[in-house]
């Protein structure tokens, strides 16, 4: 904002926007580790939509904006400002609940128009597949 130096105070700032979209990086090259964190570091402080985070439970190194397009570009300031190529894929989602009982559930319909007959039955089930153990 340009003035000219007589206003005094604070000026209140937007709130940013949540990212949106994420996408889970990979390497291209081993032993870039400590490059790319400082890198992406910098381009969180030069972008407030811009997010990096290691997933606990998978741990990927994820980057999150405001849309595909918005992260392609980050990428791209990534390999042409650091010199690091990386390679994308989805971010894994991380299951928090397991199942580990057979169920089954029986429920069913009629009609308000009871001459008619019309009526539905859904029968639906679950279970464990074979070969999968469970951590107690």
């Amino acid at each position: 904002m340009i003035h000219d130096g007589k206003v005094s105070g604070k000026f209140a700032m937007q709130p940013t926007p949540e990212p949106m979209f994420s996408l889970a990086l990979e390497l291209a090259a081993k032993g870039d580790e400590q490059k790319i964190s400082s890198a992406l570091e910098k381009l969180c402080e030069e972008d407030p939509c811009f997010k990096v985070t290691r997933e606990a439970q998978t741990k990927e190194l994820v980057i999150s904006g405001l849309g595909d397009l918005h992260l392609r570009v980050m990428l791209e300031k990534l390999e042409k400002r650091y010199k690091l190529s990386v390679n994308t894929k989805e971010p894994k989602i991380p299951y928090r609940e397991t199942i580990t009982l057979k169920a089954r559930g029986i429920t069913g319909i009629r009609s308000r128009r009871a001459e008619q007959g019309n009526s539905a039955r859904f029968i639906c089930g679950w279970s464990l597949r074979s070969g999968i153990r469970t951590h107690h």
